[in-house]
Formats: structure tokens, sequence, C-alpha cells
């Protein structure tokens, strides 16, 4: 009996089986219905979509079907760029007809999504109707599916549609069809995660979107392979507020905490962005529909235009102080971020200054505020890929010269291993693989090509008839191109054919001819680029470069990597910098050229000491970076060992050489006739065979035969094999060579920072009123970040104050934030963080007042929303001043006016003739010991720090007297002198209560200009509440003799009292 089926909306005849049987009943029809297994049609395009039908067969019960009694199997087939097939036990239809689910296999399907290399697990195949009244209506594929990052160990779930193009369902696509049901191929992602930062850190992450994968669409990208999953979140850093990324990464089920990742910014949209939209980017782009490139939205290097819209930025609002907002750039190699770019020129309180994020982690930050240059010499892995650093430049001849260490050929042997592991990789992974097939041609087809060239020569063209000349070529064709092992084509055995040759390309790797072999000898060039930036390599006895240590070790057959370190020096990047600077100052322009001269032709150890001062600073990257490309190196050698013993790679490799085996016949076949057709449409006569010379017909035969070969389903098979083993290495390798590099380009920075600061010795003045007396140049700085606080920002500059003549001189600004408990100072209540702003200068000349006087000076103000506090300090530390008949040798004042501080602090020294006298006071309240060790610098080891405060006085005061010429009339000299001192002090403070006193004795003495003795003994006493005791030191030194002959002799003695009990050390 034949009957149609009505399946979306078409009418399908087939044969009726005589087992069907229904029964009829007020709830419906129940039964089954089966059609004849070779009368249904095998295939069917249904919805657009490609169906291979095994049965048809269905079970009604109550007029419905159901994808658990359905006979119904067969696949459905998608395209690339999802390019995969979906099993199907029992398919079910609407009533109308439509189609609506299918059962699946035990298990669900374990399944790729090509484009993406997306490891895809189904568990539920249905179709997703855009009118399920009308069977005709279009129809999606909807699947149930698990995918996963290879960030993470928890799997995704989600619904994904795929249209009959391949491409994935987007909500825009849905929305724009109609769907009854939206389906947007998003998948859940867990609420938490975490990103391996550098060394054992970790960022933790939280999911602000839906893992998608990026529309294959509206991408250029289009080869297998290149397709990622994207997802946005935010990422906890200390200090700054958590960042907003876009992480884009590879999808497969082998989980690699350390894959290679890009981190980008995201985008807006209409005013929305991933952070603020519920559901953005609904056309599942993963990049801005702004007409710019997708490596430019990924801040990938040589990437041109500007992508500063796209950055992911660090930003801080600091004490309502600094707006900090850093535009980032991530390295995946280090897993850290710096920035993009110097921020410009920003207030800080008083003083306006560069200043920009160094270094970002998951537990570190680092912040520098000063002028930095720009337009300073770069070199990088992208500009020496691309041959940019050529001879015009000097930057080449550069590299060179440092590998070559005094030896010829070593320099240009590094050099040339470096290039060639960079296109050994770039080979690997282009859209093309024709280079990895080059040896392929070489040593296996080119031979059959001369062969078959040899044997369409063997007849007398002259004399041959056309039709001989036919069946020459079909013979020849035959034999060497298909060889189907036929004794009438190839009696002998001896040569392959190109069918039999094909199919050798999964050889072992000794096989020089086999596309194995071809990786393995790219992954050992990579190796050798690795070593050379890394390690070391060495040169044969054939002047190859060879990662074998010879049986004779020797200096001229060593050449030592980028940042190998003999004895804790990088010696090759320290001769690299040397070279480079020599190279490429003539290039920044004459008159640093002028500047360096000096520096260039100084002896090669100053320069060399210049050079590793800049090189400690970078010490910590270069070093982390070679252990990453140490590793790197370490897994391309497991998986070269694994190419030896046939590991996995080999046999995917073998299993799509397996699979094809069918494939390739027919190819084979194929080309056979186009190549006869091809000889006998240029040659139609054997006559005119000598009209084209061998080279011509040999270019014609090979080329048709590369044509065939490349249009082989293989060889994109072989491409996606390649990129899902060596893609993330690949970014490892060139990222972690650029950031070698970056940190040779900061080491010349820094070094020719020294010298282009003469550049920028203008003095500018201070923000505000304190513009016309106080200005700063040459400024510099750090801030000290612990977690998420940024406790100390420090800028030293160069200043110029009007007290009342201009002198110069260096000081500093700090901006320090103080805890509202006091556990960092002192305590100003609520909630308010309180912020304390210093400027102060050491060593500060006063010739003005005095040749050769310098003073330290401090001012500071602290407020929370308003000031709360002001103070200073002034103190001097070198020199001396006289007024009238007395000398000031000593000289220092303090003071504090606020909230929580309120004190006043000063000393001073005397002397007249042999006369000195000291005293200092402090009175008041402080949370500092400070301006009481003006008073006394054995304050803090007697009554401690203030805890929070201390609030009292302290009182001190000294005289030394020389007795022998107040009491006998002698003058003093160093004939005769004896000098007598005594000091006394007291101090009470109110916490403890706490209260003491200090004493001082001392006695001194010359005599003949050859004999000098002195001694004192100085106490500090303490009470507090029951507790009592002094500390304190005895002194006892002299000399004899005129020096440097003379015979010196000195003792101390620490002395403590506590409680009646004494103790003493000598």
């Amino acid at each position: 009996v034949t009957d149609n089926a009505y399946i979306a909306g078409l009418a399908v005849p087939y044969l009726v089986r005589g087992c069907n049987h229904f029964y009829v009943r007020p709830s419906g029809v129940t039964g089954t219905l089966e059609g004849d297994p070779d009368s249904f049609p095998s295939t069917l395009t249904l919805y657009g979509y490609d169906f291979k039908f095994d049965y048809y067969g269905l079970a009604f019960v109550q007029n419905s079907t159901s994808p658990e009694t359905s006979f119904t199997a067969g696949s459905v087939i998608t395209p690339f760029p999802a390019d995969e097939t979906f099993e199907f036990d029992g398919l079910s239809f609407t009533c109308p007809g439509g189609l609506a689910e299918a059962r699946l296999p035990d298990g669900g399907l374990d399944k790729q999504l090509r484009y993406w290399s997306a490891d895809f697990d189904v568990s539920t195949l249905s179709f997703t109707s855009t009118d399920g009244c009308d069977p005709s209506a279009a129809a999606y594929l909807t699947l149930g599916a698990t995918v996963y990052s290879t960030l993470l160990d928890s799997p995704l779930h989600g619904i994904a549609g795929i249209d009959p193009d391949g491409e994935l369902i987007s909500k825009d696509f849905s929305d724009s069809k109609g769907l009854e049901t939206t389906v947007t191929s998003r998948f859940r992602m867990p609420n938490r995660m975490q990103l391996n930062g550098p060394d054992e850190e970790l960022y933790d992450l939280i999911a602000i979107s839906e893992g998608y994968f990026n529309d294959y669409g509206s991408t250029a990208e289009q080869t297998a392979g290149d397709g990622r999953l994207n997802f946005a979140a935010t990422a906890d850093v200390p200090f700054f507020e958590d960042l907003e990324v876009q992480v884009r990464t590879t999808a497969s089920q082998n989980t690699n905490p350390d894959a290679s990742v890009q981190l980008m910014g995201g985008w807006l949209d209409g005013g929305e962005s991933f952070f603020t939209s519920t559901f953005f980017d609904a056309s599942n782009r993963a990049w801005p529909d702004a007409g710019i490139s997708e490596a430019l939205y990924r801040n990938e290097s040589g990437a041109t235009g500007d992508p500063s819209p796209y950055l992911i930025h660090a930003r801080q609002n600091w004490l309502d102080v600094v707006e900090f907002d850093y535009p980032l750039k991530w390295s995946s190699s280090l897993r850290s971020f710096t920035a993009q770019a110097p921020n410009a020129p920003q207030d800080l309180v008083v003083v306006e200054v560069s200043h920009q994020l160094d270094y970002l982690s998951a537990e570190n930050a680092e912040l520098s505020f000063g002028v930095v240059y720009q337009g300073l010499p770069e070199v990088n892995l992208t500009n020496f890929a691309f041959n940019q650093l050529d001879e015009s430049s000097g930057a080449l001849e550069a590299m060179v010269q440092a590998f070559r260490q005094d030896i010829a050929g070593k320099g240009e042997a590094a050099v040339g291993a470096l290039e060639d592991g960079v296109n050994g990789i770039n080979a690997m992974l282009q859209d093309q693989i024709d280079a990895m097939l080059e040896e392929f041609y070489t040593t296996t087809i080119d031979p059959i090509v001369d062969a078959l060239y040899n044997g369409l020569d063997q007849l007398d063209h002259q004399t041959a008839a056309a039709n001989d000349w036919i069946t020459q070529v079909e013979d020849e064709t035959q034999r060497l191109i298909v060889n189907y092992s036929s004794a009438a084509y190839d009696p002998a055995g001896s040569l392959t054919s190109v069918r039999d040759a094909i199919k050798t390309l999964d050889s072992t790797a000794a096989d020089a001819a086999s596309f194995i072999n071809e990786v393995d000898a790219a992954l050992e060039q990579v190796q050798l680029a690795l070593r050379v930036i890394s390690d070391q390599v060495y040169i044969a006895a054939d002047s190859s470069v060879t990662l074998e240590v010879p049986a004779v070790p020797d200096p001229s057959n060593t050449i030592q990597g980028l940042l190998y370190q003999d004895e804790g020096d990088f010696q090759i990047v320290s001769s690299l910098i040397s070279a480079l600077i020599a190279e490429l100052s003539a290039e920044i322009g004459g008159e640093l050229a002028g500047m360096l001269g000096d520096v260039l032709e100084a002896p090669v150890g100053e320069l060399n000491n210049l050079i590793n001062e800049q090189l400690e600073a970078v010490r910590p990257t270069l070093e982390i970076v070679q252990e990453i490309l140490a590793e790197t190196d370490s897994t391309i050698a497991d998986v070269r060992a694994e190419i030896a013993a046939t590991g996995d790679l080999v046999k995917e490799i073998e299993a799509i050489l397996d699979a094809a085996d069918g494939l390739i016949d027919a190819a084979s076949v194929e080309l056979q006739v186009t190549i006869k057709a091809l000889v006998l449409e240029r040659i139609p006569e054997p006559s005119q065979f000598v009209e084209y010379s061998e080279a011509e017909v040999k270019a014609l035969i090979r080329q048709e035969i590369e044509d065939r070969i490349r249009e082989l389903e293989i060889i994109p098979e072989f491409q996606l094999v390649l990129r899902q083993h060596f893609y993330d290495l690949d970014l490892q390798i060139k990222e972690g060579i650029d950031t070698a590099f970056a940190q040779v380009n900061e080491a010349i920075k820094g070094l020719l920072k020294e010298f282009l600061s003469d550049f920028d010795d203008t003095i500018n003045g201070f923000l505000g009123d304190l513009g016309s007396s106080l200005g700063a140049g040459e400024v510099t700085g750090f801030a000290h970040i612990n977690e998420d606080a940024l406790r100390l920002l420090r800028l030293d500059a160069h200043l110029q104050l009007q007290v009342p003549e201009d002198f110069e001189f260096n000081g500093y600004l700090q901006i320090k934030q103080l805890s509202s408990d006091g556990s960092d100072a002192c305590s100003y209540g609520g909630s308010n963080t309180a912020k304390e702003v210093t400027m102060g200068a050491l060593g500060v000349p006063v010739a003005w007042v005095s040749d050769g006087m310098s003073v330290d000076v401090e001012g500071k103000v602290v407020f929370t929303t308003y000031p709360v506090g002001l103070g200073g300090r002034i103190e001097m530390v070198d020199g001396e001043f006289g007024f009238e008949s007395f000398t000031i040798t000593d000289l220092g004042a303090a003071m504090s006016f606020g909230a929580t501080e309120n004190y006043l602090a000063a000393e001073v020294g005397l002397a007249f003739q042999s006369y000195a006298m000291y005293g200092g006071v402090f009175f008041g309240q402080t949370c500092d010991i400070a301006p009481l060790e003006m008073v006394n610098p054995q304050a803090a080891s007697v009554i401690g720090n203030p805890n929070p405060t201390f609030s009292g006085a302290y009182v001190y005061g000294e005289a030394h007297i020389p007795v022998s010429e107040a009491l006998l009339g002698i003058p003093a000299s160093c004939m005769f002198k004896i000098t007598a001192g005594v000091g006394a002090g007291a101090f009470y403070f109110v916490e403890g209560p706490t209260f003491g006193g200090q004493m001082l004795l001392a006695v001194s003495g010359e005599a003949l200009c050859l004999v000098s003795i002195k001694g004192d003994v100085s106490l500090v006493g303490v009470k507090v509440a029951d507790d009592f005791r002094f500390s304190g030191r005895g002194r006892l030194s002299g000399k004899v003799g005129s020096c440097p002959f003379c015979v010196k002799f000195g003792k101390t003695l620490n002395l403590e009292y506590k409680n009646d009990r004494w103790s003493f050390d000598l």
C-alpha cells in the first residue's frame, strides 16, 4: 500500500508495511505505522536542513506521537561552521506534521562544533517553530547542550540553536524570525570563578553574562578553530574597583587553567554595555559593530587604529583627592596588566604630575609618578617577524652583535634560529598549511612528476599515431596517479602513486616526507627559538643550530640565550641594550646622541654598571618570562616525544587519513582524469610534445596535484588538529618573547632617562596660591598598596622655594591614608577616612642663612571632609650659624594643631667659646613619637610609642663647662682642658599616668695635645603605675699620641634599673 507522510509541509510517498494496526477510540487513534525501509527516502531536506532517514515508523497514543515511542531514526546534518551530524533514534511530529522532539541514543551525543573547536555534548534535540499550527512554517534545530571553557572545571549548560546554514542562533535572530520560544545559544556560567594569575595568584571572577560563542557570520576570522567562547565578568584586583572584563577563551573539555585567555573591556552600544544591560550583545558578535578590526578590539600587536574605547580600565577615587583611571593592557603569558600608556598630567592636591600603573595582578599593584619619555627605541617580536628591524635602523645589527660575543657567525645563527622558530609556529597555524607540505611535495610528489614526464617522453613523438599518444597518456597517468597495484600499470611495483603517497602522510617522524615529520621539524625550530631567548643552543659541525649539546662543549660553539644568566648576570640582555643604545641614539636626535657620547665612550665597566642597575628593576619580570618559556619548551619536548612514540597527535592524523581512505581513492581517480585531459588539451598531437619544455610540463602537472591535494577534506582537518594542539602554545611563545623584549625596552628607557632628565628641568609652579612661592620639577614617585588600600603615595621632586630668595632642593610630597580607628596614626572618629598630606625635604641648603648650613623641613595638613589638623617641623641637620657672640649648633622646632594633635616642641644647642649648652621642650598631645625624639633621641627606648597618644610635657637641658678655665683660670686648649657636663630633665604624661626624669653626667680632658679622655653616663627613668625603671648608657673613650699613629681605646656600658634591680652589659 502506498501512502504519503506529510512532514514539514511536504508530501513524502512511501510503501506501508503490512504489520501496521490502529485502534479508534473516543480518546483518539492508537496504533503503529511503519514504512517499508526500502521505500522511504533515505535523504530529505526539511526546513532547509539535510536529513538522513534510516527508518520511518511511528507509534500513536491518542492521536499523538512521542520521542519515546517513535521508530523514526536517522540524523540531521549541519554544514560548517557547526559541521556536525546529530543522530536520533526516535523523531516525533506535531499533529499537523511539523518536527517536534527526538529521542537520542543512550548517553546523548558527544559532538564538536568545528569552527569553534568546541566540545559539545547534546542531551536533547527538538525543533522550535515560528508557527506551531503551520507545519510548513520555518522551524529551527534546538539542542540542549553542555559546553566547556578550557579555563574552568565546571561545565556550562544551556540551549543552543543551529540554523540551516550551520550558524548558531542568537537572540536577535530568534526575535527577527519570531520563534515561539526565544533561543539565545547562551550557557549558564558559575556565579564565581577563578582565573590563574602569576605565580600562585588567583583572580576572583564574578560572572556578569552567560557564556556564548562568537557569531560566525559577522567575523572575518572564519577558519576552523578561530571561534571562541565569550563571557563578561568582574575581576577582583587590589586597591582598584573590580575590573570589568570580557573573557575570550577556548572551549575544550580538556581543562587547562593556564590556557591562553584574552581579556577586553567590552564596548558601548546605545549607551549600554555588558555591565549595565540585562542582555547585551544580542547578536552574539562578541565585538563591536563599529567598523573596526577584531585585532584592534582585542588590542593585538600590530593592529591599526585606536583601541582606547575598548580597553579594560582600572579605576578608583582615592580619598576624594585623586581620581585614578588607567586603561590597561593584558598579558596572557604573564597573567598580569600594565597601563596601555602613561596618564596625562593630573592635579595631586598641590602639584600637577604624570603617573602610570606599572603592574597589576590579582594580589599586587604598582604605581609610579613622574615624567615618562616617549619616542625611545622599541624592539619587539612583531617588528622582528615583519623584518622592520632592518639595517637602516641598526636594531637588527644590534641583535646580531649581542648574540655574537666576538665570535663570527654566532650572532647571525642565533637571530636566524629565532626567525625560523617564529616562522615555524606560524606555518603550523596559518590558514593554508602549504609550507608544512613542501617537503612532501619535494621528496615524494616531484619524483612521481619526473617519472610521469619520462613516461610521456618514451614515445617517438614524430612517428607515433594520435591513438598511441592518447593510450600513453592514459597508461602513465593511471600508473602514477591512481596505481591500484595493477600489474598492467606498475609491474615492478617500484614506484608509488599520488594516491598511495597521500596515504603515507601519517608516516612516523623518521620519514622525511611525512606531514608528521614536518610538524616535528617545525616544533624543533620553535624549541630552538625559545632557547635562543631563555637558555642555550649550540652550533653543530655543519654550522647549523642545534639543541644537542656537543660532545666537547666549547664557548665557540655555544650560543647563550637572551635571558641566560651567567652567575646571575643577564650578559646578552646587557649586550643588546648597549648595542641598541649605540645604534639608535642617533635616531632619537643629535642632542641626545651628544649627551650619550661621554657614557658610550666611557670604560665598558661603567656602562655595564649603569645597564645592570636598570636590569635589576626588570629582573623579576625577566625571570618570570624565562620560567614561562622554559615550561613551554618542556611542553613542546613532551609533544615531540609523543610524536616519536606515536602518541595522540599522530593517532589523530592517522584517524583522519583512515576515515578519508575512500575519498582519497575517489579524488585520485578524478585527478587522473583531470591531468589526462589537461595534457591532451595542451598537447593533442604527439608531435607537439617538443613545443613545451620539460620544466613547463612538470610545473603544469605538479600545480594540478597541489591544487587537488589542497582541496581534500583532510587538509582543513589537519589544520584543526594543529590549532587545537598548538594555538595556546603559539600565544604563550609570542607573548613571552615580546614580554622579554619589552623589558629590554624598559631598561633602555630607564638608562636614557638619566640623561633625558636634562630636557625636563623646568620648575613649574604649584597649584593655586602656592604657585607664587613654591614650584616643582623632575617629579617622580610611587605608591604603597596593601590589598585594597593605598596607604601612602609619595612624590619626590626638585623644589624651588622663595624664603626670601629663590633656592632649590630635592623634596617630597606624601599623601597618606589614616584609618578612622587609629590603627595607622591618630584616630579621627566617624566613618570618614582621614588624609594626611605632608610636604618636606631633607638636607635643604640654606646658604642665605649661613654657608654650609642645611635643614630638614616638613609641613602637613590632615583632613577628612574638612581640615582636622595642621602641623610642621624644621630641624638643622648640618652646619651652624652665629648669633652675636654665640654659635647655634642645634636648632629644631615642631608644632601641630587640630582635633587630635596639639603640641609645641623645640630644641636648641648653643656654643660660647668652650662652653656648650643644649635644651629641649615638648608640651601637648601627640600620636607620634617624632616630636619627643627631637627633644631627646632616647625617649622612644624608655617610654615607647604612643598608644594612641602621649599627653603631657617633656623638658630637658644640659651644659658642658670647661672647669679648668672657670676654676683655675687656664684658657681651654688641647694643651690642658678639663670639661664637666651635667644634664637633667623631667616628663609627665596623662596616659598611665607616666612620669620620670633624665640625668646626664659627663667629664672630658686633654693634655699636651697628645692625650685625651672622656666619659659620660646618661640615664632616663620612667614610672608607669607601680613599674619604675631607669635605662641608660655609660661610655669611656680616649686616645694617646698623634693620629694616625695614636692608640685609641673605648668601652660602653649599658645600664638598666627596674624595680630595685640593676643590670648592666659591657
